[in-house]
């Protein structure tokens, strides 16, 4: 661990730099700030947010006071104060040290706190645009390790923490390389160009073509419709204002927080950038990625659109229900899914896997779902198609397995059906492949079962280094 050094006012704001990686040991240690502009900008979020909640009392209520008059001025200049010179306190008291063996953030003066992260524990490292960051060329910086632990750096110059970015990316992974190794590995290089880039025309398209968009506005339409009818006023102004309220909601959410989408190579695996009024971007290691789900919707069939979603380790994305992962194509053709997945496992095969349709037995039960649905593994992959009019494939390296689960209701141990699921990192993370026949699951089972535990014994029994090359890392990747 390294020794801590206390401010000795030779602090460095970085947004005011050319270079955001330090290079020599003497310029590691030194403290370094956030760009000044941050306590204005942080300031001003909070003040907007104050200024609607007058206007939401002035519509609201017709007895408020009116925020025109001089002392409710005299109380907006004076909260405009408040909140800009707590933003400059934060601001002044929040420094962040880059050492031999660790990245190190210190914040507060009466209430302190120092936040820790050894190198080789760093998992990811997003950047974030909001509007207003956006509009002055900042971006927010979140480093995160695997134990959903996170710590926010608020903000930097779009080029400086693009520079910081890869240089911790590169540090994390060197140091996880040295622990393998046992020796000095190279830095990874710079990022390689954009691989896909989505035209924002197709995106706008497929989502607008998405089933749960229309649902989501035929219901509260039908009914205000029906209201309006039978003379219900306040019934069709509620369904009005719903269908509104939806169709804003989700072009917020899933169009305008998509667009602009691109997916860049980079030596350890892929960085995904997306976003207009706020502009996201997270890397996805190879290595971390537990399964993906491929899903295209039956109206997107008229476009020939995929969405892709992946399930990464220590990941700090989300998916489109705010669930942990990684979107990682919103709306790309089959060749585009293929060059991104690719990236991913560049030496399997995962559309090799032989399929085979699961039981007929049954087969009322979910005559539309089942309709199609197939399942199958190698040595490398488990896979699980399924779905008609929306249609599903997921696939769970095995090399990422954890357990391995066989399951039955009871009237699916009346009708001689099984599911099997395999396990990854996560609890929530998994690849199922429903309604198999009991003797056939059953065998499916113990041969997964068989190679996990042959699996694991190999790896205990080798050195660190074998051992992480039995997890079939693939080439250019840093073990860790």
């Amino acid at each position: 661990m390294s020794e801590q050094t206390e401010p000795t006012g030779q602090t460095e704001p970085i947004g005011q730099t050319e270079q955001a990686e330090p290079t020599e040991p003497t310029e590691r240690k030194r403290p370094r700030r956030t760009h000044p502009a941050s306590a204005f900008i942080s300031g001003w979020v909070a003040l907007g947010a104050f200024l609607l909640a007058q206007l939401r009392g002035v519509f609201d209520n017709p007895g408020y006071p009116d925020p025109r008059t001089p002392i409710m001025l005299i109380m907006l200049a004076g909260a405009a104060v408040l909140l800009i010179a707590g933003g400059l306190w934060r601001w002044w008291n929040t420094l962040f040290y880059i050492d031999d063996d660790e990245f190190r953030v210190e914040t507060g003066r009466f209430f302190h706190t120092s936040k820790r992260m050894a190198y080789s524990k760093i998992q990811s490292v997003d950047i974030r645009q909001p509007l207003l960051a956006r509009l002055f060329d900042m971006c927010a910086l979140v480093v995160a390790t695997g134990n959903a632990e996170s710590v926010e750096l608020r903000f930097l110059r779009r080029k400086q923490a693009e520079s910081l970015h890869d240089y911790l990316l590169a540090k994390a992974a060197a140091e996880r390389a040295e622990q393998v190794d046992g020796g000095s590995a190279p830095m990874p290089q710079p990022a390689a160009p954009v691989l896909v880039k989505l035209p924002n025309k197709r995106i706008v398209a497929a989502k607008f073509l998405s089933l749960s968009l229309w649902l989501g506005i035929v219901g509260p339409l039908a009914a205000a419709v029906v209201a309006f009818v039978f003379d219900v006023p306040w019934v069709s102004f509620g369904g009005f204002l719903a269908a509104g309220i939806g169709i804003v909601g989700f072009v917020w959410t899933r169009i305008v927080g998509q667009l602009n989408f691109q997916v860049s190579r980079t030596p350890t695996g892929l960085r995904v950038q997306h976003g207009l009024t706020e502009l996201r971007s997270y890397s996805v290691p190879r290595k971390r990625v537990q399964a993906v789900t491929i899903t295209q919707h039956w109206l997107w069939r008229l476009l020939g659109v995929y969405q892709v979603d992946a399930a990464i380790l220590g990941s700090g994305g989300e998916d489109e229900s705010g669930k942990s992962g990684s979107i990682l194509l919103a709306a790309g053709t089959w060749a585009e899914v293929e060059s991104v997945l690719g990236e991913c496992w560049p030496q399997d095969s995962w559309k090799a896997v032989p399929v085979r349709p699961v039981s007929k037995s049954g087969w009322w039960l979910h005559p539309l779902r089942r309709q199609g649905s197939k399942w199958g593994f190698d040595q490398h992959f488990f896979v699980a198609k399924y779905g008609w009019l929306d249609w599903e494939w997921s696939i769970a390296p095995l090399a990422k397995a954890q357990s391995v689960q066989l399951s039955a209701g009871p009237l699916d141990r009346k009708l001689s059906l099984r599911s099997l699921s395999v396990h990854t990192a996560g609890s929530q993370i998994s690849v199922s492949a429903p309604w198999l026949d009991a003797d056939e699951a059953q065998s499916a089972f113990t041969e997964l079962s068989g190679s996990l535990l042959a699996e694991r014994s190999v790896a205990s029994a080798l050195p660190l280094a074998d051992s992480a090359a039995s997890r079939r890392f693939e080439p250019g990747e840093q073990a860790g």
